[in-house]
């Protein structure tokens, strides 16, 4: 792992934020703001398939970057395609019914469920908060992608062949 190029230990590093972050919205989908989105359009499937795909995506796209293959490449852009998917189904979602979302946010507050402050919630469901979180988290992801592509050589390396025994 030492023997890394910088940019890609940098890959790793995002791949591994982005995978724990999915699995700890998984896990504790109860107190991610996200899943309530999804849920008041009867959508939490969806929810659960968005997040188990990327969660895997991330795992793979680590493996490939230890262990470079040419679909390390693939794999590494579908993260961010999954991830860009994901914020901007959230974004409609949210924009469909903003009352209804933000009753269901300040309930969970109420019960300790969600963990943020009653005041923030009218900053995150106006349309400057959904736009700027929405479109920085894809802005993000598009130079995720990036970085993946230009990192094209790493994964597309020669395959290392033995040298065959000469008798």
């Amino acid at each position: 792992m030492s023997q890394l190029p910088g940019s890609i230990k940098f890959l790793i590093a995002c791949f591994a934020l982005g995978g724990s972050s999915s699995l700890y919205s998984i896990i504790r989908y109860q107190g991610n703001t996200a899943y309530y989105a999804f849920l008041t359009h009867e959508l939490s499937v969806i929810y659960f398939v968005l997040c188990v795909v990327f969660f895997i995506l991330c795992v793979a796209s680590i493996w490939f970057l230890i262990f470079p293959k040419k679909l390390g490449l693939n794999t590494g852009i579908a993260v961010c395609l999954v991830g860009s998917l994901y914020e901007i189904s959230l974004l409609v979602l949210t924009f469909d019914n903003i009352p209804g979302l933000k009753e269901a946010y300040l309930l969970a507050i109420e019960q300790g469920v969600l963990d943020a402050r009653a005041e923030a919630v009218d900053f995150m469901l106006s349309t400057p908060g959904l736009h700027a979180s929405t479109w920085g988290m894809v802005f993000i992801y598009f130079t995720l992608g990036f970085a993946v592509s230009r990192s094209r050589r790493y994964y597309i390396q020669p395959e290392k062949v033995p040298p065959t025994a000469v008798a």
